[in-house]
């Protein structure tokens, strides 16, 4: 079996975890999307993008290289799109070019991750054989637009076999898209484990929290994810253990108004710009659990990279979050926008050290080795390509 796997930059920390695996089982060739505005995200950190619109090598973006070690040279391709819009010249001769690159590759099954853009509507022919995971079954509140709801809608007229990863929206989603229910199959996110190439490395970049006495929010912080409710928690938090920090690492992308007020105490640490995975591991490795406040969700790659170093996270009861971090087993999951509620969860673990290691040995039991581990995983989605096969 034959798979090519097409997927963006910023879906690279959950896509390099899973094809660790995924190849060990089936022949698997990863096609990369690179735009210019997706340079750096994920596990991507490009200085500049390549002029060449097309299918590239490995060997032109050698600061791609560490990831050779997950995914082999051989099998690893860079869809280079140059286009500054989705209907460019750049973007159309780049489609093409990944078209017949497909087209000739003689592939039982292409998997996507993402909508396709404007430009690469042109792929759609090869639909027949395509399976879509939905990441994110309905947008975000901070990132609902026409455009977006116009390929995704696209996307799921044109494809009819999908890979759900989280069971809560599972039902809105095929009645929301009309949908073929057995068409759309179950499936779930591991932990990153891709981040442990960076074990070795302690390395940083400036203002990194190296110390072990603070609490960790990350990645790109827009208005749904509940910065501010934290940010509130914290002042009380601050007067019942004035030791303890909050780290916020990640672009800042939303108005806040008290955004420079918080700035200005020292129990509150803002790491205001794009963090390197190399930094990431680091800053996880060394905090005591992570929050993630979100005010809606689907699934949540923060939790799965926290979970990658067994750290237990407090989430709100928002789309597939409670899936992931099971109320007392991984965490603990509140009510969304609630700061006292915050405030209650983060005084518990703080107040009770044994309680994040049981935590930490519970995520580490289920994700490294059980039915939640990539092995599990990718073995699951041989089996998937294998019934699409079938029909």
């Amino acid at each position: 079996m034959r798979i090519a796997y097409i997927s963006p930059s910023f879906m690279s920390d959950v896509d390099l975890s899973l094809l660790k695996e995924l190849k060990k089982k089936v022949e698997v060739d990863y096609y990369l999307q690179i735009t210019p505005f997706t340079t750096k995200g994920a596990a991507i950190c490009l200085e500049k993008q390549k002029s060449k619109s097309g299918v590239l090598t490995i060997d032109d973006y050698p600061e791609l290289e560490t990831l050779t070690s997950i995914v082999p040279k051989n099998n690893f391709y860079i869809v280079n799109d140059t286009g500054k819009h989705n209907y460019s010249i750049g973007s159309i001769v780049c489609y093409f070019k990944l078209l017949i690159k497909i087209f000739s590759g003689n592939y039982d099954i292409i998997h996507i991750t993402w909508p396709l853009n404007i430009a690469g509507y042109m792929m759609y022919l090869l639909r027949k054989k395509m399976v879509m995971t939905v990441h994110d079954p309905f947008p975000h509140s901070s990132n609902e637009n026409s455009y977006n709801r116009i390929i995704r809608k696209k996307a799921f007229h044109s494809i009819s076999h999908f890979i759900i990863l989280n069971q809560n929206q599972k039902d809105d989603f095929v009645k929301y898209y009309h949908l073929q229910g057995k068409k759309v199959y179950d499936s779930r996110l591991g932990c990153y484990s891709y981040l442990h190439a960076y074990d070795q490395t302690n390395s940083t970049k400036g203002n990194i929290c190296t110390g072990t006495d603070y609490i960790l929010m990350f990645g790109n912080i827009l208005s749904h994810k509940g910065a501010d409710i934290l940010l509130e928690a914290m002042e009380n938090i601050h007067t019942l253990f004035p030791h303890i920090k909050l780290v916020i690492a990640g672009r800042w992308k939303w108005e806040y108004d008290k955004y420079d007020y918080y700035r200005q105490k020292d129990y509150i640490l803002f790491i205001d710009r794009f963090i390197h995975d190399s930094e990431l591991a680091l800053l996880i490795r060394n905090c005591l659990f992570c929050v993630t406040p979100y005010l809606d969700a689907t699934q949540s790659g923060v939790v799965m990279s926290a979970f990658a170093y067994n750290k237990p996270c407090i989430a709100t009861d928002v789309g597939g979050l409670p899936e992931m971090v099971e109320n007392g087993k991984y965490g603990l999951i509140i009510p969304p926008k609630d700061v006292k509620a915050l405030e209650n969860a983060l005084i518990q673990l703080l107040e009770s050290p044994n309680l994040i290691k049981d935590f930490g040995k519970n995520i580490e039991n289920d994700y490294s080795n059980r039915s939640k581990s990539w092995d599990t995983i990718s073995q699951e989605m041989v089996d998937i390509y294998k019934g699409m096969l079938e029909k």
